[in-house]
């Protein structure tokens, strides 16, 4: 295999650790799952990158190729599990594709009536590389906080932001290329929810700022632009 192509595999590494879809959406609702019961979320996510994340997606050589690191897009089956473990916590399971993370969220009411809540949490994540031929993992985390508001338990809706990093690091099989990198998120997202107390169908758009830089084979670059996160779900509350 040629130099050049020794470094794209180790590119399509980190592209599978930090850049390729999964995309992560958080499907946050109006307030935490309530104390002994449980919610089970299923439905899709995609990643839509914006202007250089988008023509990142057709790499041409030297530097350029670590573009591809965030600029796959893609579409996502999501699942979900949350149960509530206190009052105003619940414990949540997210699997995304090739991305699992792990969210600890709370509510603060902002009003007598409980309808309007602040709701904070935390979500450590893993992602594994997908594509054959390639070995390597991520790991990070995603730190949010979200305004919401119930309407006669009918309507939900929602509006943040997150922050997120993530780092990954990996190998081409059978090859000597080592590729790390690391990525940063920061950004905003809305969402509604309209349903039952029991079936409710959940929709959410994220918009994110993100920043890539990595090393493959001894070589450095880095990328920087915006990317959609649209995610819709089916929530059943158990």
């Amino acid at each position: 295999m040629s130099a050049r192509g020794m470094r794209v595999a180790g590119l399509a590494t980190l592209l599978a650790l930090l850049g390729c879809a999964p995309a992560t959406p958080l499907l946050v609702g109006a307030r935490t799952t309530p104390l002994a019961r449980g919610d089970v979320l299923v439905g899709a996510a995609a990643r839509v990158p914006l202007g250089s994340l988008r023509r990142a997606a057709q790499p041409s050589s030297g530097e350029r190729d670590l573009l591809a690191l965030a600029g796959r897009e893609g579409i996502v089956p999501v699942a979900v599990a949350r149960i509530g473990v206190a009052r105003r916590m619940d414990l949540g399971l997210t699997v995304a594709g090739s991305a699992a993370s792990v969210a600890v969220r709370f509510t603060v009411p902002l009003d007598d009536a409980g309808k309007g809540s602040l709701l904070l949490g935390v979500a450590p994540e893993v992602r594994w590389a997908g594509p054959q031929g390639l070995d390597g993992v991520g790991l990070g985390a995603d730190v949010f906080a979200v305004v919401s508001r119930s309407f006669s338990g009918v309507y939900e809706v929602w509006t943040g932001l997150r922050m997120g990093l993530l780092a990954g690091s990996g190998h081409v099989a059978d090859r000597d290329i080592e590729a790390s990198a690391l990525g940063v998120r920061a950004g905003g997202l809305i969402g509604l929810a309209l349903g039952l107390k029991t079936v409710t169908g959940m929709f959410e758009l994220a918009l994110d700022y993100e920043s890539y830089t990595g090393e493959v084979g001894g070589r450095r670059a880095s990328v920087r632009g915006l990317a959609l996160t649209p995610a819709f779900a089916l929530r059943i509350r158990l």
